[in-house]
């Protein structure tokens, strides 16, 4: 698993001296880390929100590969550290490069909110 500490600007300095591509798959299980801080979280979903688009539906029906997408709006609204102001953020984000995902998208949100509720 990575480390915490290795948020946006840890990722971007790799990026940009082409040693470490950001992926979902990475941003996923950065976002399943419970020690993050909202900051980190806040910084996750500006990597999502600059870098991310989930794939093009087809035929109206969304890829497999766009799970990886929707579990990390899932895994961020189930947070801990997630509060509604963050949450906002990402649903515009999110909302705003994926306008197809609009249902999706708030799907996930309430699902996220449900088990953090759930864990209570």
């Amino acid at each position: 698993m990575y480390s915490h500490t290795k948020t946006f600007s840890f990722f971007i300095s790799l990026e940009a001296e082409g040693e470490e591509e950001i992926t979902i798959e990475k941003l996923e299980e950065l976002a399943g880390d419970k020690t993050l801080s909202k900051n980190e979280l806040f910084e996750l979903i500006q990597i999502f929100g600059e870098k991310f688009i989930i794939p093009a539906k087809k035929n109206q029906v969304a890829p497999k590969e766009a799970s990886n997408y929707i579990n990390f709006i899932i895994l961020i609204c189930s947070h801990q550290n997630a509060d509604a102001k963050l949450i906002s953020f990402l649903d515009k984000e999110a909302k705003k490069k994926n306008p197809s995902y609009v249902a999706e998208i708030e799907d996930s949100e309430r699902i996220g909110i449900e088990n953090r509720k759930n864990r209570r």
